[in-house]
C-alpha cells in the first residue's frame, strides 16, 4: 500500500498519531496493559526528512523518537484539550445531577421513552448555569457539604 501525503498531511499524522498514543497510553496504564507505541512513531517519524520536517524527529540510542519541540507542541494540545474537557465534563456532571433532582415524573418517564435518552431542552439552563458560575468563579466556591 502506498500514501500519498503533503507536507501539511504528514505533520498533521504525526501530531494525530502522537495525540492518540498519548491517550491510548494512558488508557493501558490504567489498566495495567503494556503499550509501546515507539514501534509505530519512529516508522512514521524516518520520513521527516522526506518532507523537509527534520525538526520533528531525533535519533535517540538508535530509535527515531520526537523532538522536545514537537513533543511541547502535542504536550500543548493535550494541556487546552484536557483543560476545555474538565469543564465541560463537569458542567454536564452537575448540570444533569440538578435536571434529575427537578425533573418531574413525566419529563422522567418521556426521557424513558426515547431510545436515546435525549433530555429536554431546558437542560441546557442548568449548563448555561454552571459555565457561567466556573467562567466567573472556577472552582473556588465549589465544595463538598457533609
Amino acid at each position: 500500500m502506498k500514501i500519498e501525503l503533503t507536507k501539511k498531511q504528514y505533520k498533521e499524522l504525526l501530531v494525530l498519531v502522537s495525540l492518540g498514543s498519548y491517550i491510548r497510553g494512558a488508557y493501558a496504564d490504567k489498566h495495567d496493559e503494556k503499550y509501546d507505541d515507539s514501534e509505530m512513531s519512529a516508522y512514521l517519524l524516518k520520513y521527516a526528512k522526506d518532507f523537509n520536517l527534520e525538526k520533528l524527529a531525533e535519533n535517540f540510542q538508535g530509535t527515531l523518537i520526537e523532538t522536545d519541540e514537537f513533543g511541547d507542541e502535542i504536550d500543548k494540545i493535550m494541556e487546552e484539550y484536557d483543560e476545555d474537557e474538565f469543564w465541560h465534563r463537569l458542567i454536564t456532571l452537575l448540570g444533569q445531577r440538578d435536571f434529575y433532582i427537578e425533573a418531574d415524573k413525566k419529563e422522567l418517564a418521556e426521557i424513558k421513552k426515547d431510545k436515546f435518552g435525549w433530555l429536554p431542552k431546558r437542560i441546557q439552563d442548568y449548563y448555561a448555569k454552571y459555565e457561567k458560575e466556573f467562567e466567573k468563579h472556577g472552582v473556588e466556591r465549589l465544595e463538598i457539604k457533609e
